[in-house]
């Protein structure tokens, strides 16, 4: 039997869901991919997930600040940052970079053959920065987290 490795992940998530874990102990999420829905359809079939939260990998010390965290925010006043550890058998971690152009040439700016050299480096999970690896997760168990700030 494997060893279960914790990566500690830092996300966040609207106040209603953060109630919902408290009582519930655990959530699942309610996603709407019509932003991106080539992208994110890609991202399904390559993580086997149908709908994920979205987080950072702490490799580094992220403040506030950090340009990467306060893009998970949405709504500032209306959301909970936790710090949660989270099974790494449950996640798929890649590269925020890559993603971010595959939203782009999926379905903005359509083109081919990048988009499968993205998708190919999203499959092997390759990463072109040791500081912004973005993971998505099936569900958040009130077990994982380890810091909430409201």
């Amino acid at each position: 039997m494997g060893r279960c490795i914790l990566m500690k992940i830092i996300t966040h998530i609207p106040k209603t869901l953060y109630h919902e874990l408290q009582e519930t102990g655990i959530i699942f999420p309610k996603t709407n991919y019509s932003f991106a829905p080539t992208a994110y359809g890609i991202l399904k079939e390559i993580s086997h997930m149908d709908n994920f939260f979205f987080g950072v990998a702490c490799d580094r010390n992220f403040s506030d600040d950090d340009w990467l965290t306060a893009g998970l925010k949405g709504n500032p006043s209306n959301t909970v940052k936790l710090t949660l550890e989270v099974p790494d058998d449950t996640i798929f971690v890649h590269d925020f970079y890559t993603f971010s152009d595959l939203i782009y040439y999926t379905d903005h700016e359509p083109n081919d053959d990048i988009a499968k050299r993205l998708v190919e480096a999203i499959q092997h999970q390759y990463t072109t920065s040791n500081d912004y690896h973005q993971v998505i997760f099936p569900c958040i168990k009130k077990t994982y987290i380890i810091e909430s700030e409201t």
